[in-house]
């Protein structure tokens, strides 16, 4: 819930400061209302792209470069295209690195992962990227990290090559796991989820192209169904 002023409000929107708690509120609540008012489902499919803008930010340091919730919301339709369209500046190589992810949200890790590929492969094309760079390019943040260099990244006379060049794709796969739900102690939980990730992880790389630079982020769970519940009420607590 902490993250959610971060995922679905652009960040030119954003105040550069909360002065009291009842300005962290409002925030709040416009963010939750955001969410809470698209269509309902069994799928939810938002919980999996708030898990991935939050661990991306958290733990690989990047920057919302768009806030697709944001624009899902403002235009009544949903998105298609990746999930979520954060960049980072690599200190190594000092260039600005793209991350386009792909978020799952499923029951079955296994489904998870097939969908996953399936997305990304259509993604990758193309007549697809072209469409994502005109749909992206005209509502990137001005706060990004290299807006300039953004800018001419998403520009229609870009060649796409320059897109695959700086391109990082991080995959969520949130999915129910007898291993997180028959948890019992520490003693074989972190071996038996490895295993579970390890079948995941060969089928990503197997199926998905070598050339591309990814990230694998798994989210075993207990309920998805629980998740949902607990989500809708807190959403609703706020809106």
């Amino acid at each position: 819930m902490d993250w959610l002023p971060d995922f679905a409000i652009s960040h030119d929107d954003l105040p550069p400061a909360i002065e009291n708690i009842t300005d962290y509120r409002k925030l709040v609540e416009t963010a939750a209302e955001r969410i809470y008012k698209t269509e309902k489902s069994e799928h939810r499919g938002e919980i999996g792209e708030l898990l991935l803008h939050a661990i991306c930010r958290q733990f690989s340091g990047t920057f919302p470069a768009v806030s697709k919730i944001y624009y899902k919301d403002s235009s009544n339709d949903v998105v298609k295209g990746f999930d979520l369209v954060h960049t980072r500046m690599n200190e190594a190589t000092e260039e600005l690195e793209l991350w386009l992810g792909e978020a799952k949200f499923y029951r079955s890790g296994r489904e998870a992962v097939a969908d996953a590929i399936q997305s990304i492969r259509k993604h990758l094309k193309a007549g697809f990227l072209t469409s994502e760079k005109i749909l992206v390019g005209a509502k990137i943040s001005r706060d990004a990290p290299g807006y300039t260099q953004l800018e001419w990244l998403f520009d229609r006379d870009t060649a796409l090559d320059e897109i695959f060049q700086r391109l990082v794709i991080p995959i969520l796969i949130a999915y129910d796991s007898t291993k997180t739900a028959n948890y019992q102690d520490d003693s074989t939980y972190d071996a038996a989820l490895i295993n579970e990730f390890a079948s995941f992880q060969k089928a990503l790389s197997q199926r998905l192209p070598s050339n591309i630079s990814m990230h694998c982020f798994y989210f075993p769970m207990d309920s998805k169904q629980t998740l949902i519940r607990s989500f809708d009420k807190k959403l609703g607590g706020f809106s």
